[in-house]
């Protein structure tokens, strides 16, 4: 069940059944134009490494491919899907001129991958950034509880359709952002790259540590365009808890990277996700004395 929460308001976790659909046609938008459609269906006959590199990855001709892709299917509107594997009969809605309906259920794999290691069924989770709810989704596909953070309020109504997309699982949305103290901040709109700045919309601001002592989230993925740095120190973690979360957090710049290394080095055992030295960038953060970590002991 999706239930909005503003700033200020008690956090409330309602108990649903996961997800027992099966999935139909993996295009729900039957209306798309025939090129789009195509367009779609081609792109999904690539293995997802394929896709990825030729369309969205780093190298010189990824913009080009994907500004002829957007071309030649002639649509800029959404699209719904229907996801597979371990997302199986959940749906997501996104623009077609995002990466989400070309790599549909295999966007961004190795994140995946240190998800479904780490998150059991139960566990509650916060997706600080949560843009228009992909990981918030893919964390309760898992059988996890979702706390979602968005403070960008075109985003946050793009989440609120897709949660009600998927009514069985179990994710509250949070129209405001995480970061060191609770206070107003502006935020610069760029879609999934919305940052915080000196200008742009007004959004709320929270410090995490007051729902973290209520809800003692396992798992935290952070991806807040530059500013993870002031969201950990609002988490107020203390070296000496026994039962530290798990934290994936993407960093964008030097100075994001250089503040997260420094806050969790002494703590926390870092791992390259995705192993490159360009941002953005994908870190893995495991607690060095942790009950999840499959040691005998504390190193």
């Amino acid at each position: 069940m999706v239930k909005s929460s503003e700033v200020g308001e008690p956090l409330k976790v309602t108990t649903m059944s996961s997800a027992t659909e099966s999935p139909i046609s993996s295009l729900h938008s039957v209306d798309l134009p025939l090129r789009m459609r195509m367009s779609l269906r081609l792109t999904w006959l690539l293995p997802p490494h394929m896709r990825e590199a030729l369309l969205f990855g780093r190298a010189w001709w990824c913009p080009h491919a994907q500004a002829l892709m957007h071309k030649l299917s002639g649509y800029r509107g959404d699209v719904t899907i229907s996801l597979r594997s371990h997302m199986q009969g959940v749906k997501l809605s996104a623009s077609a001129l995002e990466k989400y309906p070309y790599m549909r259920e295999h966007f961004e794999l190795p994140e995946q991958q240190f998800i479904r290691k780490w998150v059991l069924s139960g566990d509650h989770v916060f997706d600080v950034g949560g843009h228009i709810g992909f990981m918030a989704l893919y964390f309760a596909s898992l059988g996890a509880k979702v706390c979602t953070f968005e403070p960008s309020p075109i985003s946050f109504g793009r989440l609120q359709h897709n949660l009600a997309l998927n009514p069985k699982l179990e994710i509250t949305p949070y129209n405001v952002g995480a970061s060191d103290c609770d206070a107003v901040g502006y935020l610069s709109p760029c879609g999934s790259m919305s940052a915080l700045g000196w200008s742009g919309n007004e959004v709320h601001l929270i410090r995490l540590a007051p729902l973290m002592k209520v809800l003692r989230p396992s798992f935290l993925k952070i991806d807040v365009e530059g500013h993870a740095g002031s969201v950990i120190r609002g988490m107020a973690l203390d070296a000496m808890d026994t039962s530290l979360p798990i934290l994936m957090i993407e960093t964008h710049n030097t100075g994001e990277h250089d503040a997260v290394v420094e806050h969790l080095s002494g703590t926390y055992d870092l791992v390259d996700l995705d192993h490159s030295v360009r941002f953005p960038r994908r870190i893995g953060c495991v607690p060095k004395c942790s009950p999840r970590v499959r040691t005998s002991e504390c190193r």
